[in-house]
């Protein structure tokens, strides 16, 4: 990973945080974000072609954010993007809040975010399934723990997990953590 990002990106997790085509895009959008007062959530790209869209999820530090948050980091970045062109092309810029559905990409998330259900899946198959539900039970020893049921418990490595959010009907809460 490049110096240049000031973020506490971990280098063992940054493929959740920007998948494949969008990693050498962090050293250029992950300071910007920063440096106008938001978290980056995830970066993601997606079509091809005149179709592209850049995804920028993103966050207050307070877990927050509004339609004004989001100009704010559109307004950040189009100026940096538009000299910079990192896209090579044409492409639409899409700015959101993480959502119902938030992707967990930091360290920091798999604790966070304990007793609410998540959707996980992996690299590559594991016994001929890719994808996995259940009670996120936090981080243990660099392995993301899911429990599809109370009685079972399922460990992932982070570099085997592809994608992994959580699944909700209403926008949930973290949980509190010690100060």
């Amino acid at each position: 990973m490049e110096a240049a990002i000031k973020t506490d990106i971990a280098e063992d997790i940054v493929h959740l945080l920007a998948p494949a085509a969008a990693r050498p895009l962090l050293p250029v959008i992950a300071p910007v974000i920063a440096a106008a007062g938001y978290r980056l959530v995830r970066l993601r790209i997606t079509g091809e072609g005149g179709n592209a869209i850049l995804q920028v999820m993103a966050e207050t530090p307070a877990g927050t954010m509004t339609i004004d948050d989001c100009v704010a980091v559109n307004n950040a970045l189009s100026p940096l993007l538009d000299v910079e062109d990192p896209m090579g092309g044409a492409y639409r810029l899409e700015v959101s809040s993480a959502g119902i559905n938030r992707p967990l990409t930091r360290r920091a998330d798999f604790d966070l975010w304990r007793g609410h259900t998540a959707a996980l899946t992996a690299a590559e198959p594991i016994d001929g399934q890719r994808r996995f539900r259940g009670r996120l039970e936090g981080l243990h020893a660099d392995a993301v723990r899911l429990a599809p049921d109370d009685d079972t418990f399922l460990n992932f490595p982070l570099p085997q997990i592809a994608e992994i959010h959580l699944v909700g009907e209403t926008p949930p809460q973290p949980r509190k953590t010690a100060s």
